[in-house]
């Protein structure tokens, strides 16, 4: 595992980085701190391609007034290769959320540079090879907006990178795509991320936006995860380039505010399903989550690509009376996966932070869970309000309509759901509470619940 420490209370210093060394049962063995000469080093990504090639860590890293992008190779005994870093001179940051081990022995890294002013980011794409040289580097962007660089994945035999932002100006690309990367890491095609609504006017944005997992399901096939809307939705599809949406899931807790992971919320595990996290009782406040005021809970599901939930595991803050930020899920060979972020004990009130690294086995995900819970579970936003509702319906993409019911059971009115989503007007309401029932085409209730108007 690689840990990354923050000077200053806020976390908005310089970085520091270590490669700790676990055994299988997580008990401390070594640490090798990584670019100990540099002014800031921040891993992140470990990992390799393959058994029997290169393991590489790699991130962003400071040497005075110079950001970069480095990576190492480790050693069987663990210990760290000699750096190879590409500085930036003409930019004022720079940052790393993933990068791809090649079938090779190499390592593609997809990056973020800051340009001046603050507020300009661009692409930065580095490929290694597998003797460590930098064999291939381009920047992408333009010198006003964002551009910044999600995930790096390998998808029918190439290379992509998805994007927040645009790579041109004017913009023939929307915000939020893929962009495929030829042998030259130019760009040779791009589709955007699909959307859910048929409306896409607030309150809800209709494309996800934060992690932008890419997660090959089939050659034409992919899921993807991010979060939307008002209330900040944790939300997963099944969509291809063509932007169809085939399968989408919002999973809600009994918590006012749910999150995806910061870095990565899908995994795929060997066998091809998904593994999907998120943090229950995410918590807003002074540069968060850096001030938590309560524990909270890391939720796991296992699915299915077709997004049904096959088992489900919690780490309940709760009950260690802690609260976890969550960075990456993994999954590992033998069935389990790995959360990776950091962890704060209320146990002691002044105490800051730690990394946090956990293992979990294929039996630690609970079997048995009732499908039909999730897929009939409906997001109905705001709730109270004056004017009316958004409804988004969890599971399958679901045509059919809203009803709503006032306290005597009068039906007050309907409104049509379209790809799991309707609009319902209520400004010639009274205020008071109201039941409303989603109903398909075939008749069959979808979802039922309560709403206020204001």
């Amino acid at each position: 595992m690689s840990v990354v420490s923050r000077q200053g209370v806020n976390g908005d210093l310089p970085s520091h980085s270590a490669l700790v060394i676990l055994d299988p049962n997580g008990n401390f063995l070594s640490s090798t701190p990584v670019l100990p000469d540099a002014d800031g080093a921040a891993v992140s990504f470990i990992g390799a391609k393959r058994p029997g090639l290169p393991i590489y860590l790699s991130g962003s890293c400071l040497f005075g007034d110079e950001y970069g992008l480095f990576a190492h190779t480790l050693h069987p005994d663990w210990s760290l290769s000699e750096p190879t870093i590409r500085f930036y001179p003409n930019y004022t940051g720079s940052t790393s959320e993933n990068a791809l081990p090649t079938e090779d022995g190499g390592l593609l890294i997809g990056g973020t540079l800051r340009k001046p002013p603050f507020s300009f980011n661009k692409v930065a794409l580095i490929k290694i090879g597998a003797n460590g040289s930098i064999e291939q580097d381009t920047i992408h962007g333009q010198d006003q907006g964002q551009s910044i660089c999600r995930q790096v994945v390998e998808w029918n035999g190439a290379y992509w990178i998805t994007v927040d932002g645009r790579l041109t100006l004017p913009d023939p690309v929307p915000r939020l795509s893929a962009f495929r990367l030829n042998s030259d890491l130019g760009i040779d095609g791009w589709f955007q991320f699909a959307g859910l609504d048929v409306d896409p006017s607030p309150p809800f944005d209709s494309i996800p936006e934060g992690v932008l997992d890419l997660v090959p399901i089939s050659r034409t096939r992919y899921a993807t995860s991010g979060r939307g809307g008002e209330g900040m939705f944790p939300i997963v599809l099944i969509s291809d380039s063509t932007r169809e949406v085939f399968h989408h899931w919002l999973p809600r807790s009994t918590y006012t505010m749910d999150y995806p992971p910061f870095l990565q919320s899908l995994s795929q595990t060997p066998e091809g399903t998904l593994l999907y996290a998120l943090h229950e009782n995410y918590q807003y406040g002074t540069n968060p989550p850096y001030t938590p005021y309560e524990p909270d809970r890391i939720h796991v599901y296992k699915l299915d690509t077709s997004l049904n939930v096959l088992c489900e595991y919690i780490v309940d803050g709760f009950a260690d009376n802690a609260y976890y930020t969550l960075h990456r899920i993994k999954a590992s060979d033998d069935g389990g996966f790995i959360l990776m972020g950091a962890r704060r004990s209320f146990d002691d009130p002044s105490g800051y932070f730690e990394a946090w690294a956990q293992k979990f086995a294929a039996t630690d995900c609970v079997t048995g869970m009732a499908d039909s819970a999730h897929q009939r579970e409906a997001v109905l936003f705001p709730n109270p309000s004056r004017e009316g509702f958004t409804l988004m319906l969890s599971g399958e993409v679901v045509t059919g309509i809203v009803q709503v019911f006032d306290a005597a059971g009068r039906t007050t009115g309907s409104a049509p759901i379209l790809g799991g989503q309707g609009y319902y007007d209520a400004s010639g309401l009274p205020a008071g509470l109201y039941a409303y029932r989603v109903v398909d085409l075939r008749g069959e209730v979808r979802a039922t619940g309560r709403w206020v108007k204001e």
